[in-house]
């Protein structure tokens, strides 16, 4: 692993995770019910797994970084 790949790494690590759109934050979603006024059951998030954070893989997370981002110029030159 270059010094770079490193480098872009821990950054990636040390980042707060960003909440789960699908649950809010909570982990948790209301199911479907069938009846219009009933609540329906309370279920794990499929999108975050019940964490209520949702991390993307580090390449995911390179894709989002701008590309005047120091780091990401060293990477592309490399």
């Amino acid at each position: 692993m270059s010094e770079i790949e490193t480098r872009l790494r821990r950054r990636w690590e040390s980042m707060p995770p960003p909440v789960c759109d699908g649950c809010d934050g909570d982990g948790e979603i209301e199911g479907w019910s069938a009846i219009p006024w009933h609540r329906g059951p309370i279920i794990t998030c499929p999108e975050c797994h019940g964490s209520g954070t949702l991390t993307p893989s580090f390449e995911d997370w390179l894709e989002q970084l701008p590309a005047n981002d120091p780091d990401i110029k060293e990477w592309n030159e490399s």
